[in-house]
């Protein structure tokens, strides 16, 4: 996902900063060029009445730099807004992300029942180039990659312009913080060929295939946001999520109840066992051999009392996963010819030394066009 910043009166991050992306070991296995009239590929929604997906992406993200790119299978035409190159990890404060949501929803509300298959790039492109003014955290890192070592901390955030300026209270980073995704951040956020770069891919051509995680403690304490920690459709009566992430927003003991259900489905089936373990009812009593099969099975249930009380919560996953090739595939089976996604999760690997090699490869490879 992107990292989550808060704002701060001393002009530093507050509080723990939340990266957009995970460990390698916390991650389940589950895991333009544009078509000229005489090469043109009657595919997806080209040349007949499209059915578009508009994809908000606000999830931890990652990519692997040692997995191949992968063929594009499906007969979907996809557009992607990418917030940082690959090795980059975004960054997003919750109230800005709300606000980028609603302008977001705004436009695309106002435009996308209207939009032909023909002006899906143009109308993409225009995308891209507003989502940068409406990034107020974007905005602030470029301001800061732009001046001096040492006057970093004199950036004022664009909303309190007219304000006093020796007021910091709005500004969103701090030049002394040593996160070394921050300072990668900061430095890519001036080049624009490096943030919020549209790709464009087809049937049949490559793209890498990115992995989306939900950490459900964050989507509960953003439960309020309906744009942060999710995959939602935008342009679409209620912003419903995708289906395989949707996740209960009012409950506030969502892991709880998880757990619950899960002990509770290990307890049925481990009744099930023991029943179908019963001897059958036999009409001559064998004292001695009954004794010695109760004793057995109480045995079996203190050593498994025993067991289940070392065991941590840890162990019952309630995050979502889904990559991208996933989310592709179900966005096909509900019949969409077409789809834009809004990419604001991180675009790191697994570890540093990934996330340098992603960095320094020779083309960005999101893949695409």
């Amino acid at each position: 996902m992107n990292k989550s910043v808060k704002k701060n009166k001393k002009n530093k991050v507050k509080g723990s900063v939340k990266k957009r992306h995970t460990k390698k070991n916390s991650i389940k296995k589950t895991l333009q060029k544009k078509y000229t009239k005489k090469n043109k590929r009657k595919i997806g929604g080209e040349g007949k009445k499209i059915k578009l997906a508009i994809l908000l992406i606000t999830t931890h993200g990652n990519l692997d730099n040692l997995q191949p790119l992968k063929k594009h299978e499906e007969d979907i035409n996809v557009y992607k807004i990418n917030a940082t190159k690959p090795g980059v990890c975004n960054y997003i404060q919750d109230d800005e992300l709300r606000d980028m949501g609603l302008k977001l929803s705004e436009f695309i509300n106002k435009k996308k029942e209207k939009l032909k298959e023909e002006e899906l790039e143009d109308f993409t492109t225009k995308l891209s180039k507003m989502l940068p003014e409406i990034d107020e955290v974007h905005k602030d890192a470029k301001k800061i990659s732009k001046l001096a070592l040492g006057k970093k901390s004199k950036v004022k955030s664009n909303k309190n312009s007219d304000e006093d300026e020796d007021s910091d209270e709005d500004n969103f980073f701090n030049d002394e913080d040593s996160d070394q995704d921050l300072k990668e951040y900061i430095k890519h956020s001036v080049k624009e060929e490096d943030t919020y770069k549209t790709l464009i891919w087809k049937k049949d051509e490559e793209y890498h295939d990115k992995a989306y995680t939900i950490i459900l403690d964050e989507r509960m304490e953003t439960n309020e946001n309906p744009y942060n920690n999710t995959i939602i459709f935008l342009g679409e009566e209620g912003l419903p999520a995708l289906e395989y992430v949707e996740m209960a927003y009012n409950l506030r003991n969502t892991k709880e109840k998880a757990i619950e259900e899960k002990k509770e489905e290990e307890k049925k089936d481990e009744e099930k066992e023991e029943k179908e373990d019963e001897p059958e009812e036999q009409n001559v009593f064998n004292m001695e051999e009954i004794s010695k099969i109760l004793d057995d099975l109480q045995s079996e249930e203190s050593d498994e009392k025993s067991d289940k009380s070392e065991e941590s919560e840890e162990e019952y996953d309630t995050n979502k996963y889904i990559s991208l090739s996933e989310i592709l595939k179900k966005l096909k089976e509900k019949g969409y010819t077409d789809t834009i996604i809004i990419d604001l999760s991180c675009s790191v690997g697994y570890d540093p030394r990934s996330s340098r090699v992603l960095r320094r490869a020779s083309e960005d490879n999101y893949g695409g066009k």
